[in-house]
């Protein structure tokens, strides 16, 4: 049919196509309206319908798989006709990692229409600025670099009345809900995002996955566990139901369930395949893909080896430079130092220090207003972490003190206990033994009701000595519960020991304690310079540490050694 009309009647065809194009589009089919309109060879029927949605309200609706979609049909006849358009190229430029073209290109869609203040003829100016403050957020990688004040005076409020006021409003709420988040305002991150929630409508689907995200982290960060999970449980549920063909949605969703449960000392076995899934995540919002990045390397150190973990944050961390996000650029190389210290590797982290041009001073470490809470707290975790290791532990102890501060004046409960830990690993370096009980004590005071003992897991050759000097001590009833219970998370009970390590093992931890060296314990014991090297790789594995002398100190804690 369409071959005849094509050779007897073109007008009928076209006439056809462009009535399609609209019945699909109020029928919320849009890839097929815009491939019907541009099958009518109609550029502005194209532009009229795609520009409907836009950037901003396509996202809300569709999500970033949509968008990319709506992609392929813009010519640069379409994108001259229509600002708003022309912002959605921003977007796509975007996502694909050309963020230094879409920057030039939002510029000059700013000349153009006289700083965003005139839309094209005909069109809508407030959705004109909400697309712009839209594409500003993904220019920068998230809403971490604008803040609040200025997002609010840039974007209109949108009367509720009608469906286009509540779509504004929907979407207002929204990028004020994850502005207001990555900065720590948690309340204001709440209100606006039940704001946006009360808004939604069926063209703002993805937003309500994204609120729901959103203050779930919150959440999360505040140690309200139950509501952390049954908001994400919730984002994961609709992203199943309506976006089930967005792969990268679904693993967002998966990666933040992950964190949840390893903050709660719940770790999973997971393959090398997911963890390549989960670092391989992509979209607007860099704040979750840099958790991804810091759950696949805390899974990988457990599960498999150093080498590997340091491989994938170093990749990380070129990839988060070239794309030329600040906060990425930051947030990962931070990861990345805080592991080769973990791995025994300081002076490499010194170099990765430098070499990305991380900050050293308290304020701009602890600085909440140019950055996300989670980029400060992987700068100032790593930062005390490479100082306590270059013996600096005066400096360290202060600054994790100060981190402890901030934390607890923003309600960041896990960031205030990873501080404690911090903290309480850095006393017992520095040979100050009460102050890690006392941190210690301040640790379990703050961690109760939330299950967030992973903290004290990451130190555990410390936390155990410390649990075992606290358990000593005359402690009321609830916190010796609380300290005997973390005992046990971390693996410290007393009865233990013999059961952790096997005879052969507790042999050479037996001959290393005396000061022995490798060959001169095989030679003790009859077994190759290999054996003992495998043996000794287990008790650290077993004991959680990753030198000789912290396996023996941890020994020394459970009375398996003298």
């Amino acid at each position: 049919c369409r071959h005849v009309l094509s050779v007897e009647n073109p007008g009928r065809k076209r006439s056809l196509h462009q009535r399609i194009a609209r019945a699909l589009a109020r029928r919320g089919q849009l890839t097929a309206s815009w491939r019907h309109a541009g099958a009518a060879d109609d550029s502005r029927l194209v532009g009229d319908l795609i520009e409907h949605c836009g950037g901003c309200r396509l996202w809300l609706r569709e999500g970033v798989t949509r968008l990319i979609s709506a992609g392929r049909f813009l010519t640069p006849e379409i994108t001259a006709r229509y600002p708003r358009l022309d912002l959605l190229s921003c977007l796509i430029l975007c996502l694909s990692s050309r963020r230094q073209e879409a920057a030039a290109r939002f510029e000059a869609i700013a000349r153009r229409t006289d700083g965003f203040a005139r839309d094209r003829d005909g069109g809508d100016v407030d959705a004109l600025a909400v697309d712009r403050v839209f594409t500003q957020v993904a220019l920068v990688g998230g809403a971490d670099h604008l803040l609040p004040a200025d997002l609010d005076s840039g974007l209109p409020a949108g009367s509720l009345g009608d469906e286009r006021g509540r779509t504004l409003a929907c979407a207002r709420h929204t990028l004020l809900c994850v502005a207001c988040y990555e900065r720590a305002s948690f309340e204001e991150s709440r209100r606006h995002g039940l704001q946006a929630q009360a808004c939604a409508t069926e063209d703002t689907r993805f937003g309500e996955v994204f609120v729901d995200a959103c203050l779930g982290m919150a959440a999360m960060a505040q140690g309200r566990v139950e509501e952390a999970g049954r908001r994400y449980r919730r984002a994961r549920r609709g992203v199943r139901k309506f976006f089930s063909a967005d792969p990268c949605l679904a693993v967002s969703t998966d990666v933040l369930l992950i964190e949840l449960d390893l903050e709660r000392n719940r770790e999973r076995a997971i393959q090398p395949r997911t963890l390549k899934n989960l670092t391989e995540l992509r979209g607007i919002w860099v704040d979750v893909y840099s958790t991804a990045v810091a759950v696949s390397a805390e899974l990988m150190l457990g599960q498999y080896d150093s080498s590997a973990v340091i491989k994938l944050l170093s990749k990380a961390a070129d990839e988060a430079r070239a794309t030329g996000i600040e906060s990425l650029s930051k947030h990962i190389p931070a990861l990345l130092a805080y592991y080769l210290v973990e791995v025994g590797r300081p002076d490499e982290a010194g170099q990765v220090w430098r070499g990305y041009g991380l900050p050293c001073g308290e304020s701009e470490l602890l600085d909440l207003e140019s950055r996300s809470w989670r980029t400060m707290e992987a700068l100032a975790c790593a930062r005390v972490r490479l100082l306590a290791e270059q013996g600096e532990c005066g400096a360290a102890e202060a600054l994790a003190s100060a981190l402890c501060s901030v934390a607890a004046e923003h309600g960041l409960t896990r960031t205030l206990l990873r501080g404690m830990a911090l903290s309480m690993d850095v006393a017992h370096r520095a040979g100050q033994p009460d102050r890690a009980l006392e941190r210690l004590v301040d640790f379990l005071r703050a961690v109760r009701g939330t299950g967030y003992s992973r903290p004290l897991v990451r130190h555990r050759s410390v936390s155990r000595i410390v649990l075992r000097r606290l358990l000593a001590t005359d402690l009321d009833e609830d916190l010796r519960a609380m300290a005997e219970s973390m005992r046990a998370t971390v693996g410290g009970s007393a009865t233990g020991g013999g059961q952790l390590f096997s005879s052969r093992e507790l042999d050479v931890l037996s001959e290393a304690a005396r000061g022995l060296r490798g060959r001169e314990i095989g030679g003790r014991l009859g077994i190759s310079y290999e054996g003992v090297r495998y043996h000794l790789k287990n008790i650290y594995r077993k004991a959680g540490v990753s030198k000789r002398a912290d396996a023996i100190e941890y020994a020394q804690s459970l009375g398996i050694l003298t």
